[in-house]
């Protein structure tokens, strides 16, 4: 697949693109590292990445006795690391093309593919390094002696955000999976006006075929056995109706079942399943990063997460924490080992909640109530709109759900949106030469995004009450979202890192544990409803207590906060004079 890709980008080519395009700059680099990456035909289990390093060493000491001077020679040696580590380089500041890419032209979607399947395998060589042989120490000695140790390469991944995916063969499609909060079963009206029902035996029919499916494709047949089902619709003329379920039981994850029946004539109502109509296609995208249903209700957007460190061997509590979301998004896709676990959580966390609703609408509200402790006039934010925001979930028939739509919204419109609009506005900096500049553009367009996002929601449909709590919210974290994103960009970018205020290191340090949380119960899932009860009670009085106390209580928390803003303080001065090369 990635010899594919790089023969269609290579044929795909502009051959008149300037030199300083961006586009251009990313594919020469991920040409350069593809060259570096590729397995030896000898042993598929070797590198020539780091059999190249090898074949360097032995070349430098032969060229040395023949009398080469010392600096020529390791000159020589670092030639193909060089190249290495400049295309990796580049690739982690020009990653936000990627992901522009990915939406993009028939040629830019290719290239994105091919940048991805580059990085895995780039990735897939640093963790490899873990287990070297005997020839791949000795020149990691000749590195660390020649004093060049951290400037190999091979010692730095390609930190992206996590995304990991799946889907049925069956399945063409790539549009993302759409969040259903429990099953639907309706005909497929294809002439709205023919008057046909569909039959309790065809219904039944159906769900047979479907746990059928399911089964087949070693999927739970839970998820189906215990949904509920609606029934509405008509179906097409010519005695034809069509069928077609969507089910989730876990946020990001669509299953999709279709089928057909044809009616035979006569007075009683008999049909036949049309067995080749009978389909599953399984959709799912997960970053394991919990979605608000996952905690109490409440979670920021992993969108917060550093995107693309360049050097994320520097900040070593986040690599890990990092490995652990890649290591959850995999296991929580359809047949992952956490993908049951995470279900029956979520499960457990509904009844719980909605039993108990009262005591936790309660502890929703004094969450809300301790949000305003990151503002410096935590006065100027006091309204009524958490009260009667509140008010009305303890009158619908799932408060849980309607409490953790409201953050999925305030997530997705004023901290999603606005981070892929400041990092399409930074691709287009890229030729600016002054930093401050920079950061002047990139908070003109925060600003801009975040109008946009309330006008948006202002013309939604949604109850008064939701959109109220949500500007509300818009309102207290509006200045940290900006602060958190300008010390991200700062290292890309070139400009002074943002100083986080203490507001900000709060809003940083609940993204940490909210992690954290989701991290440990889909390990260890919830046995009961009263386990589910405990656990939604702890999750809310965590995220209280940090809110109102901040996060010097919490001394791991702390550590983590500090190593990400030392880290962002040390890359200024590297992160300006690259630009200005």
């Amino acid at each position: 697949m990635k010899e594919k890709n790089e023969q269609s980008i290579l044929k795909d080519r502009p051959k008149d693109s300037p030199v300083s395009d961006p586009a251009q700059v990313l594919e020469s680099a991920l040409l350069a590292l593809s060259s570096l990456s590729k397995e030896s035909p000898q042993d598929k289990n070797a590198f020539q990445g780091s059999s190249m390093a090898i074949r360097e060493v032995k070349d430098a000491v032969v060229s040395f006795f023949k009398g080469k001077p010392f600096d020529v020679c390791v000159r020589d040696f670092f030639s193909g690391s060089n190249i290495l580590l400049e295309a990796v380089e580049t690739i982690k500041r020009y990653y936000p093309l990627i992901e522009k890419f990915k939406e993009g032209t028939p040629r830019e979607k290719n290239l994105a593919a091919f940048a991805l399947e580059t990085i895995q395998k780039h990735n897939k060589i640093v963790e490899r390094r873990r287990h070297m042989n005997f020839a791949e120490k000795a020149t990691g000695f000749i590195f660390k002696t020649l004093g060049m140790e951290k400037k190999r390469p091979l010692d730095s991944k390609i930190i992206i955000p996590v995304q990991t995916s799946f889907q049925t063969k069956e399945d063409k499609e790539s549009s993302p999976a759409t969040l259903f909060t429990k099953s639907v079963l309706t005909p497929i009206a294809e002439e709205p006006h023919s008057a046909s029902s569909p039959t309790k035996s065809e219904r039944d029919m159906f769900r047979m075929k479907a746990i059928m499916l399911l089964k087949q494709h070693n999927l739970s047949v839970k998820m189906i056995e215990g949904a509920s089902e609606e029934v509405a619709g008509e179906g097409p003329s010519e005695g034809i109706i069509s069928f077609r379920q969507f089910i989730s039981t876990l946020p990001g994850e669509e299953i999709e079942l279709t089928g057909q029946f044809k009616r035979l004539g006569g007075k009683v109502k008999r049909s036949i399943p049309l067995i080749e109509t009978f389909r599953l296609q399984a959709k799912s995208h997960q970053t394991g990063f919990p979605h608000p249903l996952q905690l109490a209700g409440f979670a920021f957007s992993d969108s917060l997460f550093p995107a693309c460190p360049l050097r994320p061997e520097a900040i070593p509590d986040f690599y890990r924490i990092h490995k652990k979301m890649e290591e959850a998004a995999v296991a929580l896709l359809p047949k992952g080992r956490l993908n049951e676990a995470a279900k029956e959580n979520l499960c457990l966390k509904i009844n719980a909640f909605n039993e108990g609703k009262d005591d936790y609408i309660e502890l929703h509200l004094l969450l809300a109530t301790a949000f305003r402790k990151i503002r410096t006039d935590p006065s100027s934010y006091v309204n009524e709109a958490p009260g009667l925001f509140f008010s009305s979930v303890g009158r619908s028939k799932d408060p849980f759900s309607e409490i953790a739509s409201a953050y999925e919204r305030f997530n997705d419109l004023f901290i999603k949106e606005q981070k892929k609009r400041l990092y399409e506005k930074h691709i287009s900096l890229f030729s600016v030469a002054d930093s401050r500049e920079r950061k002047e553009a990139l908070t003109k367009a925060y600003r801009e995004g975040f109008y946009k996002g309330i006008e948006k929601l202002n013309e939604e449909s949604s109850s008064s009450e939701k959109r109220a709590y949500i500007l509300y919210l818009a309102a207290l974290f509006e200045e940290s979202i900006l602060s958190l994103f300008l010390q991200e960009l700062s290292e890309v970018a070139g400009f002074d890192p943002q100083l986080l205020s203490e507001g900000d290191r709060i809003i940083q340090a609940a993204l940490f544990n909210q992690f954290d949380q989701f991290y440990q119960e889909i390990n260890n899932p919830l046995k009961s409803k009263q386990e589910a009860a405990h656990c939604l009670e702890n999750n809310l009085k965590e995220a209280i207590d940090l809110f109102e106390r901040g996060i010097n209580g919490t001394p791991p928390l702390a550590k983590l906060i500090q190593e990400m803003e030392t880290y962002y303080l040390s890359r200024k001065g590297e992160a300006t004079s690259h630009l200005q090369s």
